[in-house]
């Protein structure tokens, strides 16, 4: 997950599923969000070609997202959290574009997979940072699903947020300046997402 600064916490969010005719907004706060990612930033050290690049491929990826995804947004689509149900085949690649040593780094986050089952947070955005959308994406679901779960992040800022939420790394992978991590949890019965 990355975010842009904000200069103040909200209160709760309220969290529902993405509107079809939401689609192009969602993919503009992802966009956002991303655009200042140490991993995007060396696949796409170009800012425009960045943020083209980041809005086509969320773009896309939203329109084409299969059954067995979950998109959920807060009230406001300010914030959006694309899930898996567990069981998908995950396909993590670079892209042909990208430096022999981002190509090597994106091969090594694959390899690493965790062992299927598992609910899998594909992205979590938010348009501001520390205004409450990503805790309330997360606690949502969190509390409505049970098992593993895992993410991958290139952003080590992201590691304190999702340990608050029980998430571990599971795997360090190093390239170019940068690194990636596998995050894993439990989402448990307590009723509070991940014990």
């Amino acid at each position: 997950m990355t975010e842009s600064p904000a200069p103040s916490r909200t209160p709760s969010r309220q969290v529902r599923a993405l509107a079809p005719a939401e689609q192009a907004e969602a993919a503009a706060v992802l966009t956002e969000a991303f655009h200042r990612d140490p991993l995007s930033e060396l696949l796409y050290p170009d800012p425009m070609r960045r943020r083209a690049g980041h809005l086509s491929f969320f773009s896309k990826l939203l329109g084409e997202l299969g059954p067995d995804a979950i998109v959920d947004v807060t009230d406001e689509c300010d914030a959006v959290a694309i899930w898996h149900a567990p069981g998908i085949e995950l396909h993590i690649s670079a892209g042909p574009d990208a430096s022999p040593p981002v190509a090597a780094l994106f091969a090594a986050v694959a390899a690493a997979t965790p062992a299927q089952p598992f609910w899998y947070l594909a992205f979590l955005a938010a348009r501001q940072s520390r205004a409450g959308g990503g805790s309330a994406l997360l606690r949502h679901r969190l509390a409505l699903i049970r098992g593993p779960v895992a993410l991958w992040t290139g952003n080590e800022a992201n590691l304190g947020f999702y340990a608050r939420f029980g998430f571990a790394p599971v795997s360090e992978h190093h390239a170019e300046g940068v690194s990636a991590w596998w995050l894993a949890g439990t989402a448990g019965s307590s009723g509070r997402g991940i014990d």
